[in-house]
C-alpha cells in the first residue's frame, strides 16, 4: 500500500478550491440530464448521507445512473444531520427517490431491533451501522445495492448490472488495499470459528436479504463492539461477515478503485476515494471529469 499523500495546497487555498468545486461544479454535475430508462428490476439502490456528504453523494448517484444508462429504485437514508434544505437539494436531483429521516428510521429500526439490544445500541453509537442494519429492513426487494457516498463511477459497471439482472443471490464487495476490519482476520476466525474473505471493503455493496442474519450480527457484536482492535471498521466486517457466512460472492475486480494514489487508473470502473484526498482531489477528478465527460457525450448527440 502506498504512503497517505500529504497535503497539496495550503489550507486558505485549498478551501477556496474545494468550495469552487464542490458547489460550482459539482453544481453544475448534478444538474445534467439524467438517463431516461428505468431500471426494471428488483433491485434497490441505497446511500447513507449526511449533512457534509451530501454534495457529493448526489454527485456518486449521478455518476452510478449514467455509467449504467438507469434511473433506479433510490433510498436515501439520513444520517441525523441531513437538514430540510439538504432534504430539498435531494429532491431537486432525484425527485422520486425516497427519503428516510432518521427519526422515521429509528421508529421502525426500534422495532426491528428490539431482539437484538446489541445491535441497536451500536447503531445508536455510530450512524456507520445504519449501512448494514437499516438498509436491510427498508429495501423492499430481496436483492439490494448500498453505495458510498465517495465512491464514483467513471465505466459501465458490468459486474453490478450482471448481477442486478441476474439476482444470483451471491454478495460482492470492492477489494480493500489492506484488511481494514475492527481485529485480524485470524483473532476474529479463534473466537467465531468464521473465515472472514479477505479485504472486503464496504464501498461497494450487492446484498441479498437471506445474507443479512441480524442475529449472527447480535452475536459478533457481543464479542466485538469492547474489543475490537479498531471499532470505526466494526460495521465494514459486519458486511464481510454477511458475505463470509453466505459463502456464495466474493470481492469485486480491482477495476473498483481503491487507491492513496494521486488519480485514478484510466481503466477504473468506479473508485473509492478514501482519506484526506477524498476533499483534496474527489470534487477536482470527479467533479471535473463527470462535467467534461457528459457535456462531450452532450455534444456528441448522446445522452
Amino acid at each position: 500500500m502506498s504512503a497517505e499523500p500529504k497535503r497539496l495546497l495550503p489550507k486558505p487555498v485549498k478551501a477556496a478550491g474545494v468550495w469552487f468545486l464542490r458547489d460550482i461544479v459539482g453544481g453544475l454535475v448534478t444538474g445534467l440530464h439524467r438517463p431516461d430508462q428505468k431500471w426494471q428490476g428488483p433491485v434497490s439502490v441505497h446511500l447513507l448521507m449526511s449533512g457534509t456528504t451530501r454534495k457529493m453523494g448526489l454527485m456518486a448517484l449521478k455518476s452510478f445512473e449514467w455509467a449504467t444508462e438507469q434511473r433506479w429504485e433510490t433510498f436515501i437514508h439520513d444520517d441525523g444531520t441531513m437538514t430540510a434544505a439538504d432534504f430539498d437539494a435531494v429532491c431537486r436531483v432525484v425527485p422520486e427517490a425516497y427519503i428516510v429521516p432518521r427519526n422515521e428510521a429509528d421508529a421502525r429500526m426500534s422495532d426491528a431491533l428490539a431482539p437484538y439490544p446489541v445491535a441497536a445500541s451500536n447503531r445508536k453509537r455510530h450512524p456507520w451501522f445504519l449501512k448494514f442494519l437499516d438498509c436491510a429492513v427498508f429495501a423492499p426487494h430481496d436483492d439490494y445495492i448500498v453505495l458510498d457516498t465517495d465512491v464514483i463511477f467513471y465505466r459501465r459497471p458490468v459486474e453490478i448490472i450482471e448481477w442486478a439482472s441476474a439476482r444470483p443471490g451471491s454478495c460482492h464487495f470492492m477489494k480493500d488495499l489492506r484488511e481494514t476490519y475492527c481485529s485480524p482476520r485470524e483473532m476474529i476466525k479463534e473466537k467465531t470459528g468464521l473465515d472472514l474473505w479477505e479485504s472486503v471493503n464496504s464501498g461497494i455493496c450487492l446484498m441479498p436479504k437471506r445474507a443479512v442474519h441480524f442475529e449472527l450480527a447480535e452475536d459478533f457484536l457481543k464479542i466485538f463492539e469492547n474489543d475490537s482492535r479498531h471499532y470505526i471498521f466494526l460495521e465494514q466486517t459486519l458486511f464481510a461477515v454477511a458475505g463470509s457466512s453466505h459463502g456464495k460472492g466474493g470481492t469485486l475486480p480491482t477495476t473498483y478503485e481503491i487507491s492513496w494514489e494521486i488519480f485514478r487508473r484510466k481503466n477504473a470502473t468506479a473508485r473509492h476515494y478514501v482519506g484526506i484526498i477524498k476533499h483534496d482531489l474527489l470534487y477536482f477528478e470527479a467533479g471535473v471529469g463527470l462535467l467534461v465527460g457528459r457535456l462531450s457525450c452532450k455534444n456528441n448527440g448522446s445522452q
